[in-house]
């Protein structure tokens, strides 16, 4: 029953894409921008403010919400370029790996936002002490920077990718 959502494959083919093409192996640098940067986000969040204010999380709640829906288009989207006949090339290689990054990518991403989502509102409960809403503060900064940075990358994958079918044309 539990698997139905278990979401480990998700986060562990994530993080198998820091690693170097050439080498095949963890990037440090990567692990750093993408785990170390939004560790000491979460920590600032955490330190600076017992939560957040209803603005902040209102416009997080909204953000997240819009771009989860957009994440999820561009999956079908990413879809739509595997399966679709290609009669000059095969989609293999290094593009095959490249989609499957950017297909891991792009859940992780989906992921991402909807355990902020979770993180944003359970913050909203009163019911919560002080020491809770410091945990829910460094949640949320984490996660917010987490899906940020994740983002960016998947900005600059989709890019390369679309790039490479428009010059191939």
């Amino acid at each position: 029953m539990i698997e139905k959502i278990n979401v480990w494959r998700i986060v562990r083919d994530h993080i198998s894409t820091l690693k170097d093409y050439g080498t095949d192996k963890y990037s440090p640098g990567d692990l750093v921008l993408f785990f170390g940067v939004p560790f000491l986000a979460g920590v600032g969040g955490a330190l600076l403010g017992s939560g957040l204010r209803d603005s902040v999380g209102t416009l997080l709640v909204t953000g997240l919400s819009v771009f989860g829906a957009l994440l999820f288009n561009l999956l079908l989207l990413l879809y739509d370029i595997v399966i679709r006949p290609r009669p000059s090339q095969e989609t293999g290689g290094l593009t095959r790996l490249f989609l499957e990054h950017l297909y891991s990518n792009i859940s992780f991403s989906i992921l991402i936002c909807v355990l902020t989502l979770v993180a944003v509102l359970l913050s909203f409960l009163t019911i919560w002490g002080c020491w809770a809403q410091r945990v829910f503060g460094f949640l949320t900064c984490y996660l917010t920077t987490l899906f940020f940075l994740t983002l960016l990358m998947v900005l600059k994958r989709i890019h390369v990718l679309l790039s490479k079918e428009l010059g191939s044309r």
